[in-house]
């Protein structure tokens, strides 16, 4: 699937969790990203497509750039929120095949993460076989790989009934788990410190924990979807 492809099978897969769902389960907490409800987080990945379209991308990434686009949007109809993201996405989908690859990339690694957070907050799994999680996975999988060598930290073998991966030649340490999407939540921030530590490491788990979440230190707290 092309990179428009691939996003789009996201954003339809949302749109179909999401659209009519009654108030409350709209506005309902997303343990994935606290402060933000099911609402926020389609205001979120809606906002992404409507400012790349538009220019806005000044601090893009930043908790202020993606929080502007959560209020742009506070009082909106989630389904009025979802037909924005249709529009912004015919223009938006069709750039994904021509931008850079680590661009498209991580746009659709962001999208997947969401995906999940919203099928953990309303407790709907699904989606795991799709290609596009396939990509998200691995794309996590890489950038630990990156992370430990830029750190000067020992490789790590990965090991799962679905999914396989070694950041180098000959780790001395391997991580098993009964089912990837564990580890998928974990390198995304969405499993604290104590479950990560609860996993089946071969060896010593601690230098590992500053880099398991590739976006910062992991959750101090449980994270339950």
């Amino acid at each position: 699937m092309t990179p428009a492809e691939l996003y789009n099978d996201v954003r339809t897969r949302i749109d179909e969790l999401v659209r009519d769902l009654p108030e409350d389960q709209a506005r309902r907490a997303v343990p994935g990203c606290p402060g933000w409800t099911v609402h926020d987080v389609v205001a979120h990945s809606t906002g992404v497509a409507a400012d790349v379209n538009a220019g806005r991308v000044d601090g893009a990434a930043t908790d202020a750039w993606t929080q502007a686009q959560v209020e742009r949007r506070r009082d909106a109809k989630t389904n009025d929120v979802l037909d924005e993201w249709a529009r912004e996405a015919a223009t938006f989908e069709p750039m994904l095949n021509d931008a850079p690859k680590g661009l498209s990339r991580t746009l659709l690694i962001d999208l997947v993460t969401h995906e999940h957070d919203v099928r953990g907050a309303l407790g709907v799994p699904g989606g795991r076989d799709s290609e596009a999680y396939a990509v998200a996975r691995k794309g996590y999988a890489v950038g630990l790989s990156y992370a430990l060598k830029e750190r000067g930290l020992p490789a790590l073998r990965i090991e799962a009934p679905d999914f396989e991966f070694e950041t180098a030649e000959d780790p001395p340490v391997t991580l098993r788990v009964a089912d990837s999407f564990e580890l998928f939540r974990a390198f995304a921030g969405r499993r604290g410190r104590r479950q990560v530590l609860a996993y089946e490491w071969s060896g010593d788990p601690e230098p590992y924990l500053p880099v398991v979440n590739h976006f910062g230190p992991l959750p101090e707290d449980d994270i339950v979807e």
